[in-house]
């Protein structure tokens, strides 16, 4: 674990507001987190040694008055650390899930449904978005491109009715072939698709 655990988390979360006030407030925002810890409370000599990242998101006043917040408590994580995901306020939250993968590491995707309604002149339209915070395992083993398949399955499920979905997070891309895996799988890689 990196030092000063609170100090960087405390750091982030400012960073993370400074970000927020650059956006339009009629522009609904999603946040998505990964390698969050939450360490036992230990006796305050060592306190600032230990994580707190989840305490320390439920603290914060903004994130309370924006944010719906999928973890305040690591105990849905398979592993020491995981991810969560802050929901705006404003966004209509169908279902929460974990897809538990096949993980060297106890690794997870955290989904959430949203229901967006939109009005046009032939009425209204209520559509499923389904956002995906991950993190796939990185190292050289079989699992990463099983994971990919199986993200892939659930975001693009015809059979749930979902319009249109958003995987997010840390891909640690670090072999040749994660470069391929997402393409393989059916993914657009929007940075790039913006950019270019």
């Amino acid at each position: 674990m990196a030092p000063q655990p609170r100090a960087r988390m405390s750091a982030a979360l400012t960073h993370l507001v400074s970000l927020l006030r650059t956006i339009p407030p009629s522009s609904a925002v999603l946040i998505f987190l990964q390698e969050m810890s939450e360490d036992a409370p230990a006796a305050s000599s060592g306190a600032s040694t230990r994580a707190a990242d989840l305490s320390q998101i439920a603290d914060t006043s903004w994130i309370r008055e924006t944010f719906n917040v999928t973890d305040l408590t690591p105990e849905k994580w398979s592993a020491h650390y995981g991810q969560t995901t802050l929901i705006d306020r404003r966004l209509s939250i169908e279902k929460v899930e974990r897809l538990r993968l096949v993980s060297e590491f106890g690794r997870d995707a955290l989904m959430v449904d949203l229901r967006l309604t939109s009005s046009t002149r032939d009425g209204e339209h209520n559509e499923l978005l389904r956002v995906c915070n991950v993190q796939p395992d990185s190292m050289a083993g079989d699992a990463r491109p099983i994971q990919w398949e199986g993200i892939a399955a659930h975001l693009q499920d015809d059979t749930a009715d979902v319009s249109a979905s958003i995987l997010a997070g840390d891909r640690n891309a670090t072999r040749p072939r994660d470069g391929s895996l997402p393409q393989q799988n059916g993914f657009k890689d929007s940075y790039f698709r913006a950019r270019w």
